[in-house]
């Protein structure tokens, strides 16, 4: 218990520099809105909760928490699912999901405050927007009571929560990522034509171009280590598939129709929707179930095809692709969790009020945007928050089931399998529709751009 309690210290310790550090920032800018300064905290919140759970995936971390963490949660964990030399990556897991327990809990709770705040006015703007010390201290409180939660079936269950959370967090995450690319490259466009420099249009090539070759390039890796010549026809399924559903987002994003009503889509943005896509299907492929194959006079666990030694499990713990499927999924998130916290609403909702908090001195003002409106939902964007804590959970675990009876139980499952290819499927389906929808419906009016 020594242990959590150290790292909660040190988050503690970050964690108040948190309003210090947002200032700083706002100091060297003419302004600050407080909406923005308040989804920059809260991406500070979820960035350092994530550093706390990955720290609980250290090897000299797990030992402690094993033999310090109250009613020998970890240790009867080990004992009851045999895991013998794997007992310190059991530990961290459950650890983990304990920890995103506590950052899905505060998260949920702002959430249920938040509901139908239209102003800064209402008195739970406020809680919102500040008391930032009182909610560092109960998110600390909610961790450290999280790790007194009896062993049980506590893993089991919110595993079923983390699934299904992060299900619908990659379901938003799309929706994020397809309106950054109609975003990205309605900009550059635009700087284009306005300028007349045609250094953007190079640059909008580049960036194409590069993000086809990676996605081809995803898209070879899953033949190589995730087919074989005969069998894994499943799997040859995905991959090409989605490869095709590529090729035709990418054909229809120049058809002369849609050019005429939207001479801004193009390539770029069916070049970032085939990346992602290509990166899931590979990382989807990478958490299929193990399976004993014979090779030689060696059985090994491998997934289809992954004989040539990605992917595999051996005593010593999970070795192959996995970390790097891990660190692209949390950059990922956080690039989309950035994206949709500095994203301002539209400048219809957007204030004119003035009213500033701080010194007041010229570039360390802080704007109140939100006095007479909001700028964004609150309850939604806590409840997104909310739903990448889940997704945190089930990304840095693994999508890994937390226990079982036995220890053939700790491992993958079809359950993140499937989510994941799902989630590709309806961002080819989400993409395809932003750039029909005005073709379908020529009579309404869509915003003046593809979303």
């Amino acid at each position: 218990m020594g242990a959590v309690l150290a790292l909660c210290t040190a988050a503690q310790c970050a964690w108040c520099c948190c309003p210090v550090a947002v200032g700083c920032c706002c100091s060297c800018c003419p302004s600050c809105k407080s909406s923005t300064s308040t989804r920059i905290m809260y991406s500070i919140f979820l960035l350092l909760g994530t550093g706390v759970s990955c720290l609980m995936l250290s090897s000299k971390v797990q030992h402690a928490m094993v033999e310090n963490v109250p009613f020998g949660l970890f240790d009867k964990a080990c004992s009851e699912a045999g895991a013998g030399s794997n007992c310190d990556q059991l530990t961290g897991y459950l650890a983990v999901y304990r920890v995103c327990f506590a950052m899905a809990c505060f998260f949920f709770l702002l959430m249920l405050i938040t509901i139908g705040v239209k102003s800064n006015k209402d008195p739970r703007g406020g809680i919102h927007n500040g008391y930032w010390l009182i909610k560092l201290l109960a998110l600390i409180g909610l961790c450290v009571g999280a790790f007194y939660i009896p062993r049980g079936d506590f893993g089991v269950v919110w595993m079923y929560f983390g699934f299904i959370g992060a299900f619908m967090f990659l379901f938003i995450q799309v929706i994020l990522l397809v309106d950054f690319a109609h975003t990205w490259n309605e900009r550059w466009t635009s700087n284009a034509e306005e300028s007349d420099n045609k250094c953007w249009y190079i640059g909008l090539f580049f960036f194409m171009a590069l993000f086809y070759c990676l996605a081809l390039t995803a898209f070879i890796l899953g033949y190589v280590y995730f087919t074989e010549a005969s069998g894994c026809h499943l799997n040859k399924f995905f991959i090409s598939f989605n490869l095709i559903l590529c090729v035709v987002i990418s054909v229809i994003s120049i058809l002369p129709k849609v050019q005429e009503v939207q001479p801004r889509s193009g390539l770029l943005q069916a070049s970032i929707i085939s990346l992602y896509t290509g990166y899931l299907t590979v990382s989807a492929l990478a958490n299929e179930p193990l399976e004993p194959v014979r090779i030689g006079n060696t059985t090994v666990n491998t997934v289809c095809g992954s004989a040539r030694g990605i992917s595999s499990i051996t005593g010593s713990g999970v070795t192959g692709s996995e970390t790097t499927v891990l660190v692209i999924g949390l950059v990922i998130l956080f690039v989309t969790v950035i994206y949709s916290s500095l994203r301002t609403g539209s400048s219809d909702r957007m204030s004119t009020s003035t009213k500033t908090s701080g010194d007041g001195e010229e570039g360390t003002k802080v704007t109140d945007d939100e006095e007479d409106e909001v700028t964004y939902s609150y309850s939604f964007f806590n409840f997104i928050f909310f739903l990448a804590s889940l997704f945190i959970m089930m990304t840095l675990t693994n999508w890994y089931s937390p226990q079982g009876s036995t220890l053939e139980k700790f491992q993958r499952n079809w359950g993140s399998v499937w989510v994941k290819m799902i989630c590709t499927w309806l961002c080819h389906v989400i993409y395809l529709w932003t750039i029909v929808a005005p073709i379908c419906f020529p009579n309404r009016d869509f915003g003046g751009g593809p979303i």
